[in-house]
């Protein structure tokens, strides 16, 4: 009966040491652009939720969430600047939500520290927001298009992990979006290893 519980008790551990898992929570800002000549381009403040699933040494399955939104006090600051060189400009706004699946390689400088490079495919939805004028010539932006699809991304990064259930993480991540938007985000992250 001992026998079995030993055996009982290094089978529930193995899975542990040999997938570790994480939860991350990452925030940071970027940019979104379009290359057609009406596209919404517009910085962001950006909000990643993601888990990842380690399956050897340096290799990682992820997946997760990307939210996006609009930096207003750097939209009013653009449309301000604009507005003087040309009185009527109307800026076009956009951002976007990603859910993704992808993987992680990464190779340890220090036993405390690794870079990484990740990659994959999401679903996005890109809005695009254009303004409204007021009858008190204040701007309200109403949401003009919406555009969804399949979109690859790519990332590089570094995490620190001075405690083993704990890191913190600097990514930088690139999306080819639909409708021809390209979004780049500086994420900083926490992450919960176990």
């Amino acid at each position: 009966m001992r026998n079995i519980l030993y055996l009982f008790l290094s089978l529930s551990i193995l899975p542990a040491a040999a997938s570790p898992q994480s939860i991350g929570v990452h925030y940071g800002m970027g940019g979104i652009g379009g290359h057609y000549h009406d596209s919404g381009n517009d910085l962001f403040i950006g909000l990643q939720l993601d888990y990842s699933l380690r399956l050897s040494t340096h290799y990682t399955i992820e997946g997760g969430i990307l939210a996006t939104g609009s930096l207003p006090f750097m939209t009013l600051l653009t449309e301000g600047i604009l507005s003087l060189i040309e009185p009527s400009y109307s800026l076009k706004i956009a951002d976007f939500n990603s859910y993704y699946l992808g993987a992680k390689a990464d190779y340890n400088l220090l036993t405390f520290w690794n870079i990484y490079l990740h990659g994959g495919f999401g679903y996005a939805k890109v809005s695009e927001y254009s303004p409204e004028i007021q009858s008190n010539g204040d701007h309200h932006y109403n949401k003009a298009n919406s555009y969804s699809g399949i979109h690859p991304y790519i990332g590089v990064g570094t995490e620190i992990r001075p405690y083993s259930s704990l890191g913190f993480s600097l990514d930088l991540r690139y999306d080819d979006l639909p409708h021809g938007y390209k979004g780049t985000a500086l994420l900083f992250g926490l992450n919960f290893h176990f």
